[in-house]
C-alpha cells in the first residue's frame, strides 16, 4: 500500500490510487489470483462467501429487479436480457436467468468462473472489461457489480456500455464500495490504522454517491434511484476492531445479515430500504449502489 499515492479526480470527484498498474498486470491478477484461496483480502466475490448468506443475497436480488421492472413498466416495455459486466460466479445473473424469463450473458477474465456459469446454463464469455465490443447482442440490463472500482479506466469502460451493450432505453446497475466515507475515516484514526480499504491492484478507484453520480451522467445515463448497504465501519465506532481480527469480522457479518433477515422476514422490507436510501444520501453504508437509465 505504501508505494501508492491518493489522487482525487478534480472533475468528477473520485479517487485514485497510482501509479496504476497495467492492463497486462490487471487482468493477470483477475485471471490467476482473484478468485483463487490464496487472495488475501476478504472477497466478496467468492462463491462460497455468497451461497453462505444465500437466503439474504437472493432477497436482495429480487428487489433490485423489482427496481428495474417497476421502471420499465413505467415505460411500458418488459425486461428480457441481461448482461452481468465482470460477472464472476455469476450467482445473481443465474438467478435472474432461472426465475425471472430472461436471457443471461456473463463476461469476466476469470476462465474458472465463467466456465462455472457455463454449467449453470447461462452463456458467458471470458474476456477482459477494458474492451466491450465483442458481442453484437443489446441487452435491456447491465450490471456492474463490484467492478468500476477495480478498472484501470472505468469512464472509458461505461463509454463502451453505453455505446455496445444497452439495448435503446436499457437500464444500468452500478453497485462500489462507499470508500473515504465519514464512518470509515473516524474508525481510522480511533484505532490508528492504516486506510485499509486501500487495495491495489484489486480497487484502483474509490467512490462516492456524489462522484459516481457525476461519471454516470457524463457517460450518458439518468439516475433513478439510488442506495446503501449496511455501515460495517459502525462495529469499530462501538469498539469491535475487525480489521485487525479476521474471526470477529465474519461473526459481526454474520450480525448484519441477521438484522437485514429479521427486518425482511417480519414484515418491515420498506422500513430498510428506506434506512439505507436515507444512509446513501448521507454518504453512508459500506456500498453504494446506483440505478440509471441510459439517455436517448
Amino acid at each position: 500500500m505504501t508505494k501508492y499515492k491518493i489522487k482525487t479526480n478534480k472533475k468528477f470527484g473520485f479517487k485514485t490510487a497510482t501509479p496504476l498498474p497495467s492492463y497486462k498486470d490487471i487482468n493477470k491478477f483477475y485471471a490467476e489470483e482473484f478468485y483463487s484461496s490464496e487472495y488475501k483480502f476478504f472477497n466478496n466475490s467468492e462463491k462460497e462467501v455468497q451461497l453462505a448468506d444465500l437466503d439474504n443475497n437472493i432477497f436482495w436480488w429480487n428487489h433490485i429487479w423489482d427496481i428495474l421492472e417497476e421502471n420499465f413498466e413505467s415505460k411500458s416495455k418488459k425486461i428480457s436480457s441481461v448482461v452481468d459486466v465482470g460477472c464472476g460466479w455469476g450467482l445473481m445473473l443465474t438467478h435472474f436467468v432461472k426465475n425471472k424469463n430472461v436471457y443471461g450473458f456473463g463476461i469476466d477474465p476469470a476462465a474458472k468462473a465463467v466456465e462455472y456459469l457455463q454449467e449453470q446454463g447461462v452463456d458467458a464469455l471470458v474476456s477482459g472489461l477494458e474492451n466491450l465490443n465483442i458481442t453484437e447482442n443489446k441487452f435491456d440490463i447491465v450490471l456492474l457489480n463490484n467492478v468500476l472500482e477495480h478498472l484501470r479506466d472505468p469512464i472509458a469502460v461505461l463509454h463502451q456500455i453505453n455505446q455496445h451493450l444497452h439495448e435503446s432505453g436499457g437500464a444500468l446497475v452500478v453497485d462500489v464500495p462507499n470508500d473515504f466515507n465519514v464512518l470509515q475515516q473516524a474508525a481510522q484514526k480511533a484505532y490508528d490504522l492504516e486506510p485499509w480499504w486501500i487495495a491495489p491492484p484489486a480497487h484502483l478507484h474509490y467512490f462516492s454517491l456524489d462522484s459516481l453520480k457525476n461519471i454516470l451522467t457524463e457517460c450518458g445515463y439518468e439516475i433513478f434511484y439510488y442506495e446503501s448497504s449496511f455501515p460495517m465501519e459502525m462495529f469499530l465506532l462501538f469498539g469491535q476492531n475487525y480489521i485487525e481480527n479476521a474471526d470477529l469480522g465474519r461473526d459481526l457479518h454474520k450480525m448484519r445479515i441477521n438484522f437485514e433477515l429479521n427486518l425482511l422476514n417480519n414484515g418491515h422490507s420498506n422500513t430498510l430500504f428506506d434506512l439505507y436510501k436515507v444512509l446513501a444520501k448521507n454518504g453512508l453504508g459500506r456500498q453504494i449502489r446506483v440505478y440509471a437509465t441510459r439517455k436517448q
